[in-house]
């Protein structure tokens, strides 16, 4: 059986974990697959190469993993600009900076934010996506409540207001 360059420095089941960790944080619309991580891993494994230690190169994997995962579950990282360069055609469907978003997916992945109930959810993709005038307004009057509570982030708030992705 061929091994993949990270499994020479990372267990299946570490990076199984890390992504477990995430994902178990978001709705479905911002979790990430395993073969999203595997080739994260694997062009982070190819990249850090020339690290002289294994333990550095691992850290470096493991930086790059995290890093991805919490810009693809959250839209937030202290590395977004470098980590978006590198996968950004491995982000989550609907997410603001992968490729050429629809509006429907964007509204998706915006209601999958780790703050939000479930019950939530549909009042976010409601007033991103309205069906009508009356369910844009039941929607907002919603969502103002929610904020009232708490349950929602400025960062989640700031993307509602900012839906600027046109259908295609």
């Amino acid at each position: 059986m061929n091994m993949k360059p990270w499994e020479y420095y990372i267990t299946r089941t570490d990076l199984e974990s890390v992504l477990s960790e995430f994902n178990s944080s978001v709705g479905t619309s911002r979790q990430s697959s395993f073969d999203v991580i595997d080739e994260v891993a694997s062009k982070a494994a190819s990249e850090y190469a020339y690290l002289a230690e294994a333990d550095q190169i691992q850290n470096a994997i493991l930086w790059d993993v995290n890093s991805f995962l919490e810009l693809a579950t959250t839209g937030i990282t202290a590395s977004a600009s470098e980590v978006a360069g590198k996968y950004l055609d491995l982000l989550p469907a609907g997410h603001p900076e992968s490729v050429s978003p629809k509006l429907s997916e964007y509204a998706s992945w915006v209601a999958g934010a780790p703050e939000l109930f479930e019950s939530d959810r549909d009042a976010v993709v409601a007033s991103i996506l309205p069906a009508d005038e009356f369910e844009a307004l039941h929607a907002n009057v919603r969502l103002v409540e929610i904020a009232k509570q708490g349950r929602i982030s400025k960062t989640t708030a700031g993307l509602i207001t900012d839906s600027y992705i046109v259908e295609a």
